[in-house]
């Protein structure tokens, strides 16, 4: 089928393409933006948000579908899903669904990826903090090599740096 016609809501720079699976029926920009062709005429969809993931609802032969917006990007720019293979958000944002911004990974890479980004709840301190720490580590040993009394390690003093 040819390419779909680009609604004026739909920015001129961006790549337009149909949804695989849903050819005819819905569009999708590649900023993330998806149109339907449906009833009357060309609208744009409105997507519900769950957890911070934009999700969109498509019908085909009266049967709803309820698909990620990034897994619609990705399929339509990206390709197929690889077995085994997810969603990544390079930037960490789940509502970024740019096709720039988005990837097909591994468990153990989008895992990576929440440390990364600081969201992981089992990583407790940032690349930041480990600097910070390591910093006020090496004063405190320059404090003791000149003879500091000073106590180097209180616990107001490091959470007044972090």
């Amino acid at each position: 089928m040819n390419e779909p016609t680009r609604p004026d809501f739909v920015p001129q720079s961006s790549r337009y393409v149909w949804v695989p699976r849903f050819v005819g029926l819905y569009a999708v920009s590649d900023c993330g933006i998806v149109v339907s062709y449906q009833r009357s005429g060309v609208r744009r969809l409105s997507p519900s948000i769950e957890r911070g993931y934009e999700r969109f609802t498509l019908y085909r032969s009266s049967k709803k579908h309820s698909i990620g917006g990034h897994h619609i990007v990705l399929t339509a720019f990206i390709g197929a899903r690889p077995d085994g293979g997810i969603c990544r958000h390079l930037d960490g944002k789940p509502s970024n669904n740019h096709a720039s911004n988005l990837a097909w990974g591994t468990s153990s890479e989008n895992a990576q990826d929440t440390v990364y980004h600081g969201k992981n709840r089992w990583a407790r301190v940032t690349p930041e903090q480990v600097w910070a720490i390591r910093e006020l580590v090496s004063e405190c040993h320059m404090e003791a090599r000149k003879g500091s009394s000073e106590a180097c390690f209180k616990k107001d003093r490091y959470s007044r740096r972090l």
